[in-house]
């Protein structure tokens, strides 16, 4: 069993996410946006300003947290529980296989 230990610091991006995508690649929050326009207010604007408003957003907005996502550190969550693959001496760290105490700080810049 290992003890309650702080992870290795390392990127936000480093931690995958299956909705990451959507967030970084503006087209999916463009599409969203245009869908919650009422469609008065669409039927009002034939030459779609509109969608090149909405990109424009999304695009700075994108960019923003894909620059945030690699300027932020994941550190200070503690890890514990059973070492399943540790063979003295020859691997004297391995990985833990247990679980995580999020401790407040743990995203820090």
């Amino acid at each position: 069993m290992a003890p309650p230990m702080p992870n290795i610091p390392m990127p936000l991006i480093c931690c995958i996410s299956a909705k990451m995508s959507d967030i970084i690649m503006p087209d999916t929050m463009t599409q969203e946006m245009d869908d919650a326009l009422d469609g008065g207010l669409k039927n009002k604007d034939p030459e779609k300003h509109y969608h090149a408003l909405h990109d424009a957003i999304t695009t700075v907005l994108s960019l923003a947290f894909l620059m945030w996502l690699a300027s932020q550190q994941v550190m200070l969550v503690l890890g514990k529980g059973p070492i399943p693959t540790f063979a003295r001496p020859s691997s004297p760290s391995d990985r833990c296989r247990g679980d995580n105490l999020a401790i407040p700080g743990h995203l820090m810049t």
